[in-house]
């Protein structure tokens, strides 16, 4: 493994080829028909924290790799293939990163379609764009959105998409706040609370999630905690 650090003064910590399980991330790769990169290509992962960034290189050797170390403040990363490779799969993923095992399988040249399995926090996010992407679907929302931004949509039916609406708006609201809640404390609940402040949401109610943060040593030195308290007692805008 090769790791290229950059930006001076990183506050992120990687620990490359260091330790997996609950001390660091620990990711493992396989490879099906996708070349002659199965074997001599290489994957790469951007970490990102607070304008700064990491990028972590694994080479692929006989359809396999490996990539080992610690995040400070799990989040979202970026795994794609590297761009000085000649022949390489297509695409690119996101997913949240935390100090968890990882198995990733990528296969028939594209990484858009992995199939990616552990991460505590990874699997309430697949759980969650999966409910509310069923949400989307029952109140047919995308026609909803679309008949409400067109003025040839006459005033009663414009009144009827505007209740679909306001119910979709509350149901999934309804279903975050009990994702929040069933979660608290873990990163990704942290994420969600995040979340939610950026959308205006109620903070009197946020201050009591962030309370339970604040007592857990695994989130206390966590920079986004931080500006969410700031944000909650009105020093800092959303």
């Amino acid at each position: 493994m090769r790791t290229t650090l950059f930006l001076l003064g990183l506050t992120l910590a990687i620990v490359s080829c260091g330790r997996g399980g609950q001390d660091g991330y620990t990711i493992t790769g396989k490879v099906k028909n996708c070349g002659e990169w199965a074997d001599g290509g290489q994957i790469v992962l951007v970490i990102r924290d607070e304008g700064k960034q990491i990028v972590d290189t694994a080479d692929v050797i006989n359809g396999r790799f490996k990539l080992e170390g610690r995040i400070a403040h799990p989040d979202f990363v970026t795994m794609y293939p590297s761009m000085s490779d000649p022949v390489r799969p297509d695409g690119r993923i996101m997913f949240f990163l935390e100090n968890e095992k990882y198995s990733i399988v990528i296969k028939d040249n594209r990484i858009s379609d992995v199939t990616l399995k552990g991460g505590t926090s990874e699997k309430l996010l697949r759980e969650t764009s999966k409910r509310l992407s069923e949400l989307k679907r029952k109140y047919d929302i995308e026609s909803v959105d679309r008949q409400m931004n067109t003025t040839l949509t006459p005033q009663f039916r414009m009144e009827k998409l505007t209740a679909i609406r306001n119910e979709y708006d509350s149901v999934v609201k309804a279903y975050k706040d009990s994702i929040i809640l069933a979660n608290t404390p873990s990163y990704y609940s942290l994420y969600m609370t995040s979340q939610a402040i950026a959308g205006g949401e109620n903070l009197d109610s946020i201050r009591e999630v962030l309370k339970v943060y604040e007592q857990d040593d695994r989130y206390k030195d966590d920079p986004r905690l931080g500006r969410m308290i700031e944000i909650t007692e009105g020093k800092r805008r959303p």
